[in-house]
C-alpha cells in the first residue's frame, strides 16, 4: 500500500527539517518523547511525527497560515467596529454642528461610508483568497474555513450602521 498525499507531505516536512539541521541538539534528544496534549484532529500514526516537528520549533505551513488568517479576520472585525463607532460619533457631531454645513457634511459622511464599504469588501475578497489557499493545504477537513459571501456581509454591516440621510 502506497503513501497518501498527506503522508508524503509529512515525510517531506521531516526531511526538509532534517536537512536544515532542525533536529540537531534537541532538548530530550535520545529520550522517550511524552505526548501529553492529544490533538483530537491528528491521526494516531502522526502524533509522534508532529511532536518531533513541534520539539524542533517547526510548524507546518498550514498551521502558520491558520494563525495569520485568524489575525486577519480579527483585524477585519475590529476595523468594522471602529468604523461603526466613528460613524456614530461623526453623525452626532454633524447633528449638533452648524446647520449651514449639515447637508454638505452628510454628503461627505455618506461618501466616506461608501468608500469604507468598498474597501472592506475588497479586504474580505482578499481574505477569501487566503482561505482558499489555506483550505487547499490544510489536511484536516474539519479545520478548513468557510468562504465568506462578500455582498451579504457588506449588506448586513451596512444595515447595522446608522442611516445617513442623503441630502
Amino acid at each position: 500500500m502506497g503513501l497518501s498525499n498527506h503522508e508524503i507531505y509529512i515525510e517531506r516536512l521531516i526531511r526538509e527539517a532534517q536537512e536544515q539541521g532542525k533536529f540537531v541538539n534537541l532538548a530530550g534528544q535520545g529520550m522517550p518523547q511524552r505526548i501529553e496534549d492529544q490533538n483530537p484532529y491528528l491521526a494516531d500514526e502522526w502524533r509522534m511525527a508532529f511532536k518531533v516537528l513541534e520539539n524542533g520549533g517547526y510548524s507546518p505551513p498550514w498551521i502558520e497560515m491558520d494563525k495569520e488568517l485568524e489575525n486577519d479576520l480579527e483585524r477585519t472585525y475590529r476595523d468594522r467596529l471602529e468604523h461603526l463607532r466613528w460613524l456614530r460619533r461623526r453623525l452626532a457631531d454633524i447633528k449638533s454642528g452648524p446647520i449651514q454645513y449639515f447637508a454638505r457634511d452628510m454628503r461627505r459622511l455618506h461618501s466616506s461610508h461608501q468608500h469604507f464599504l468598498r474597501a472592506h469588501a475588497e479586504k474580505i475578497r482578499e481574505l477569501n483568497s487566503k482561505i482558499e489557499r489555506f483550505n487547499s493545504i490544510c489536511p484536516v477537513v474539519s479545520l478548513q474555513k468557510k468562504i465568506m459571501i462578500v455582498d451579504e456581509l457588506i449588506r448586513q454591516f451596512d444595515l447595522a450602521c446608522p442611516a445617513i440621510p442623503l441630502l
